[in-house]
C-alpha cells in the first residue's frame, strides 16, 4: 500500500539492538531490541512496512518502519470502579455538606 506524502502516520524504530543492550538487564530483556514508536507526517511517499521518514509535532525528523496510517487513539481510563463513585460521594458530602 503506497502512502502519500504528508499523511499522518506512526513509525517504529529500534533505538538499541539486542547485541548493544546493557548486560545488567535481565536476560529476557537483553534479547529484544529497545523500540520507539512515533507519530508524525510523512516527508515522502512510502510503502506500508518499509522504512520512511516523518516530521513530528515538535519538528523532529525521525526514520523508521511505517506501521500505521492515520493511527487511532487506543487509550482508555480503564474499567468502571464502583469504589471511586463511593469516594466521590464522600468527598462531595465533606466539601459541600448534605444540602442540595
Amino acid at each position: 500500500m503506497l502512502v502519500e506524502k504528508g499523511k499522518f502516520v506512526r513509525i517504529r524504530s529500534h533505538l538499541i539492538l539486542p547485541e548493544n543492550r546493557n548486560t545488567d538487564l535481565p536476560e529476557s530483556t537483553q534479547k529484544v531490541p529497545y523500540k520507539m514508536w512515533a507519530k508524525g507526517y510523512l516527508l515522502d511517499e512510502a510503502e506500508l512496512y518499509e522504512e520512511s521518514t516523518i516530521v513530528t509535532a515538535t519538528n523532529r525528523v525521525i526514520t523508521g518502519i511505517l506501521k500505521e496510517v492515520e493511527p487511532k487513539y487506543k487509550h482508555s481510563f480503564g474499567d468502571f470502579v464502583t469504589e471511586i463513585n463511593v469516594m466521590r460521594s464522600i468527598i462531595l458530602k465533606e466539601v459541600w455538606g448534605n444540602d442540595d
